[in-house]
């Protein structure tokens, strides 16, 4: 989005992200080099309006476009298959197998975790489909899956209602809100986050 000189340099100091000012979802502000990618994220169940929602949103941060945008949206999978990973003679990797951070929605990070794992496992099964098949859904499960399945539980206490989310956030405390950070950028797992709770 292209904004005026002061929208922009309030926005251009670092990543911003708005978890109240939504329900059920978050927004965020991204600063580029001469403009700023604004977005939202929706975890309600059935038909969302996202225009709207992202134009509420602007509204309620104060930021405007000065010219057109480049409006688009993807919907990406929050659960894992349950049907497999494996399709045929086919690893499924990132969204094709619903890798997906359940808080965050980012999956950029579990579809290089899991196309290198599956190039890892077919090159040490010597390309047998039948070892290749359970090793990778074995080491899934291992590493991303029950990452996900933490995050999953994580993301109740976070997207509880709007009344109740001040009161977890009061009892989890600053340093856990710090710690989760650390998890959003990779420092840390969703499981040593829990256990430190």
């Amino acid at each position: 989005m292209y904004v005026g000189e002061k929208a922009f340099e309030r926005f251009s100091g670092a990543a911003r992200f708005d978890v109240d000012l939504l329900p059920l979802g978050f927004g965020w502000v991204f600063p580029k080099r001469r403009h700023l990618s604004v977005g939202i994220v929706s975890f309600r169940r059935g038909r969302v309006e996202m225009h709207e929602l992202l134009d509420r949103y602007c509204k309620r941060i104060d930021l405007e476009p000065t010219e057109g945008e480049d409006r688009h949206g993807f919907v990406i999978p929050l659960r894992p298959r349950k049907d497999g990973f494996v399709k045929g003679r086919v690893l499924l990797a990132g969204d094709a197998a619903g890798l997906a951070d359940p808080i965050t929605a980012e999956g950029i990070s579990f579809a290089v975790g899991s196309g290198r794992l599956a190039a890892r496992v077919l090159w040490e099964t010597d390309f047998d489909p039948r070892n290749a098949k359970s090793l990778y859904q074995a080491e899934l499960q291992q590493s991303m899956l029950e990452e996900i399945r933490l995050g999953r539980h994580l993301a109740r206490l976070l997207f509880l209602p709007r009344k109740i989310r001040p009161i977890t956030m009061r009892l989890m405390g600053q340093g856990a809100a710090e710690q989760l950070a650390d998890v959003f950028c990779g420092k840390t797992s969703y499981r040593d986050l829990l256990g430190a709770l």
